[in-house]
C-alpha cells in the first residue's frame, strides 16, 4: 500500500528530525539531504523494459554542511558538495535507473581539523552486484581545503613515500605471513 508507505516514511523522518543538526566540537553541522524517487515504470521508459523495471528508482544523498557565514565554511561547504557529486556515477543510459545512496559521518572534528567519511553505493537493474565505495575528506579549517601530503610530511615526496611504501609493505608480508604461512622475499 502506497500511502502506508508513505505514511511510514513521513514518521520515520520526524523521528529523525533531532539527527538533522549536530555539534561537533566546536562546530555546527547541518545534514544536507537530496531525495529523489521515480516511479519503476517512469525511470524504465529510458530503454528497454526488463522484470527489474518494477523496482523503484531512488536517489538518496547527505552531506554536511557547515553552519557558519565564514569564508572558511563557505570552502568547507563547497568541498563537502564536490565531494559528493565526485561520488556519484557518470551519467549513462542506465543512471537513470541507478539507485544512489551516499551517507557521511563526522568521524572527527577538533578545533584545526574535521574529517568526513563518505559511504556511497550505486544499484543499477542488471548489474551483478552494488557498486560501494568509501571516501575520505580531512579538512583544514583554517582554510577550508582538503589536507594534502605537504600539510603532514616535512620531507621531500620521494623520502616520506619510500619509507610509507616500505612500511606498508612489510606490514602486509606480516599479515599473510601470520594468516597463511606465506613467505614473500
Amino acid at each position: 500500500d502506497q500511502l502506508g508507505c508513505v505514511k511510514s516514511q513521513l514518521h520515520l523522518r520526524a523521528k529523525e528530525a533531532p539527527e538533522l543538526i549536530e555539534k561537533k566540537g566546536d562546530f555546527v553541522f547541518q545534514r544536507v539531504e537530496f531525495n529523489e524517487a521515480s516511479p519503476a515504470r517512469a525511470a524504465a521508459q529510458s530503454g528497454p523494459s526488463t522484470p527489474l523495471d518494477d523496482l523503484p528508482v531512488t536517489k538518496d544523498i547527505d552531506y554536511p554542511r557547515l553552519n557558519a557565514a565564514t569564508p572558511q565554511a563557505e570552502a568547507f561547504n563547497a568541498l563537502m558538495r564536490n565531494t559528493v557529486q565526485g561520488q556519484r556515477p557518470p551519467p549513462s543510459q542506465d543512471s537513470a535507473r541507478t539507485t544512489e545512496a551516499i551517507s557521511y559521518e563526522i568521524t572527527y572534528a577538533g578545533p584545526t581539523l574535521v574529517s568526513v567519511m563518505f559511504n556511497s553505493s550505486q544499484t543499477t537493474p542488471g548489474a551483478m552486484h552494488t557498486d560501494t565505495a568509501v571516501r575520505v575528506a580531512n579538512v583544514v579549517m583554517a582554510t577550508g581545503r582538503e589536507l594534502s601530503a605537504a600539510d603532514v610530511f616535512a620531507a621531500p615526496d620521494a623520502r616520506w613515500q619510500a619509507e610509507l611504501a616500505r612500511r606498508a609493505s612489510a606490514g602486509l608480508r606480516r599479515q599473510l605471513r601470520d594468516l597463511r604461512g606465506v613467505e614473500l622475499s
